[in-house]
C-alpha cells in the first residue's frame, strides 16, 4: 500500500490543482472557440440536401468534439477534487476563536476557566481524528514503540502522552537513564523525569518510583501516563537486576490492568533477545504484546547514512493477536507536525493552562532554596548584628530544600479529620509530589489548577467552593496552609504532615 507523508502529499495535491487548473482553462477556451473547418462529409450533406432543395441542419461542433470536451471536463473535476483530498489538513493554531477569550491571569470564575480549555480540547479532538490510529490508542494499556535508534520512538512517545495530558489531565512520568542528555537535545518537554543523575543511582530511583507507582490507582476518565525509555539499558550499563527487570514488566499488564497506568514501552526491537539478550527469562516481553498497541516505526536514511524519522509506521491494534509476522499490520502515517513541539507551539497561551512543561527534582529544590532565602531575609533585620545571624543560619543549613520554615515547625493535629479525610488529603499530597503541576518559588500552587486537574476528577466536592472549604479545614489541622496573591488563592502542604 503507497502511502504519502505530508511533505509528499503537499507536493502531489499541489501537482494535482496545476494540472486539474490547466486542463479546466483548456476546456473552457476550447468550448468558447470551436473549430471553424468542416469536415468533408458535412459538407456533403449540404451540397445532396441543396440539390434536393430540402433543409439540413447544421451543427456548430461535432459529437466526438463535444464529448472531448466533456472528458476534459470529467478529468479537470477529478484532478481537482484529488488535489483537495491530497492536500494536508494540519491546523494553523489550536486557540480558541475571539468568542472563547483567554480568561485573565487573576481570574477565579471556574466556568471561564473551564469553557476556554474545553475549546482546546474539542480543537486538539479534532485533531486526533484525523489519525483513527490515534483514536484507537489514546486509552491503550500498553503502547510498543519499535524503531531503530533516531526513528523518532521518542518524539512519538511524548506526543502520545501530550494529547492524554490535554484530553484526560493524564499526567506524564518519564523513567530515562539519559534523562539528562535527552532534556539537553529537548527530546523530552512536558513530564516528571525519573533518571536524573542528580538524584542518584538510576536504580535506587527506579525503585523508589516504581514502589510508589504500584501503591496508586486511577480513574477510568483521566488515567496515567508512564514512558519507559532505554530499556535496553537497564540490565546492563544501570545494573537494575534482571528479576527486578522482569518483575516490572510483569505489572505492566498484571497488576496495573485495573489502576490505570498507561505505560509507552521504547525498544530497538520486537525480538526480547535484541532487547535484553538471553538476560531475562523468555517470553518476558512478547507475553505483553498481544494486549498492546504496537507500532514498529520505519526508518529512512538521512543524507549523511544515519537514520531519521520516516513518518511511515507499521501498527498492529491492541487486543489483536500478535505472531511476529508484520506482514499482516496496517500500514499508517504518523504526520511530522504530530510532534510535542509543534503541538505546543499549536496551543500558544494555551499551553500555560494545561501546566505543560517538565519537572525535576531540581527545580523544586532551587525553588525552596530561593524560598528559604528570601523568608529568612525578609525577617525583622533592624540591625548589622541581625543580618549577620540571618546569614549565619543560611549557611548552617546549607540552603538545602526541606529547611523548616516557621510555619513548618507546625504538628498536624490528624485527630481533627476523619478516616476519609485524612486519606484524601494523603491523596492530594502523593498528587502534588508529582511535580506536574508547577509551584511557585515558596512552593505553592494555584488552588484553581488543583481543583481543575485533580479535585474535579474526584467527584466529591460539587464546586470549588466546597473543594475550598476542605483546604480550609486541612489548614485548622496544621496540615497545610493558604496564601492569597491578589485574587489568586494559592496552596501547599506544611512539611510536618507526612504520608502514611
Amino acid at each position: 500500500m503507497l502511502l504519502l507523508n505530508n511533505k509528499q502529499r503537499k507536493w502531489a495535491s499541489l501537482l494535482s490543482l496545476t494540472l486539474g487548473g490547466a486542463l479546466a482553462l483548456n476546456t473552457a477556451w476550447r468550448a468558447l472557440h470551436p473549430p471553424n473547418v468542416m469536415p468533408l462529409s458535412r459538407l456533403q450533406q449540404i451540397q445532396a440536401a441543396m440539390q434536393a432543395n430540402e433543409e439540413v441542419v447544421v451543427p456548430l461542433t461535432s459529437k466526438s468534439y463535444l464529448n472531448t470536451l466533456l472528458l476534459k471536463m470529467m478529468g479537470a473535476t477529478g484532478l481537482l477534487t484529488l488535489s483537495a483530498v491530497l492536500s494536508p489538513r494540519t491546523p494553523k493554531t489550536l486557540e480558541p476563536d475571539a468568542a472563547h477569550p483567554a480568561p485573565s491571569p487573576e481570574a477565579v470564575e471556574d466556568e471561564v476557566h473551564e469553557d476556554f480549555l474545553n475549546q482546546f480540547k474539542l480543537k486538539v479532538a479534532e485533531l486526533a481524528r484525523t489519525m483513527p490510529w490515534l483514536i484507537e490508542i489514546l486509552k491503550a494499556q500498553i503502547i510498543v514503540i519499535v524503531g531503530e535508534p533516531g526513528t523518532g520512538k521518542s518524539s512519538v512517545a511524548q506526543s502520545i502522552a501530550l494529547f492524554r495530558l490535554i484530553l484526560f489531565a493524564c499526567l506524564i512520568d518519564i523513567i530515562d537513564p539519559d534523562w539528562d542528555n535527552n532534556v539537553m537535545r529537548k527530546t523530552w518537554l512536558c513530564g516528571r523525569g525519573i533518571g536524573s543523575e542528580a538524584q542518584g543511582l538510576f536504580r535506587e530511583q527506579l525503585r523508589e518510583y516504581w514502589s510508589d507507582l504500584k501503591g496508586q490507582t486511577y480513574s477510568d476518565h483521566q488515567g496515567h501516563s508512564v514512558i519507559l525509555d532505554e530499556l535496553s539499558r537497564w540490565t546492563t550499563s544501570e545494573n537494575v537486576p534482571v528479576s527486578y527487570m522482569e518483575g516490572v514488566i510483569q505489572d505492566l499488564y498484571q497488576r496495573f490492568r485495573r489502576k490505570n497506568i498507561w505505560s509507552i514501552l521504547l525498544l530497538h526491537g520486537l525480538q526480547q533477545e535484541y532487547n535484553f539478550g538471553n538476560a531475562v527469562k523468555a517470553g518476558t516481553l512478547t507475553n505483553l504484546y498481544p494486549a498492546a498497541a504496537i507500532l514498529k516505526l520505519q526508518q529512512q536514511k538521512s543524507t549523511l547514512g544515519e537514520a531519521e524519522f520516516s513518518a511511515i509506521a507499521q501498527y498492529k491494534p491492541p487486543g489483536h493477536p500478535y505472531t511476529g509476522d508484520t506482514a499482516s499490520w496496517q500500514d499508517i502515517t504518523i504526520p511530522r507536525e504530530f510532534h510535542a513541539a509543534h503541538i505546543i507551539k499549536l496551543l500558544g497561551e494555551g499551553a500555560k493552562y494545561f501546566g505543560i512543561g517538565l519537572s525535576t527534582p531540581e527545580e523544586i529544590a532551587g525553588a525552596h532554596t530561593v524560598a528559604t532565602m528570601r523568608d529568612l531575609l525578609d525577617e525583622s533585620i533592624t540591625s548589622k548584628g541581625d543580618l549577620i545571624e540571618r546569614l549565619q543560619r543560611i549557611a548552617q543549613a546549607q540552603i538545602q530544600p526541606g529547611i523548616l520554615l516557621p510555619e513548618d515547625e507546625i504538628l498536624p493535629n490528624l485527630e481533627a479529620l476523619n478516616t476519609a479525610e485524612l486519606q484524601m488529603a494523603k491523596t492530594l499530597h502523593t498528587y502534588l509530589e508529582t511535580k506536574t503541576l508547577k509551584p511557585d518559588e515558596g512552593g505553592f500552587y494555584l488552588v484553581r489548577e488543583i481543583w481543575r486537574n485533580w479535585g474535579s476528577k474526584q467527584k466529591i466536592w460539587p464546586n470549588t467552593e466546597g473543594f475550598k472549604a476542605f483546604l480550609d479545614q486541612l489548614q485548622q489541622a496544621g496540615i497545610g496552609t493558604q496564601k492569597q496573591v491578589g485574587r489568586k488563592v494559592c496552596w501547599r502542604f506544611l512539611k510536618g504532615f507526612k504520608r502514611g
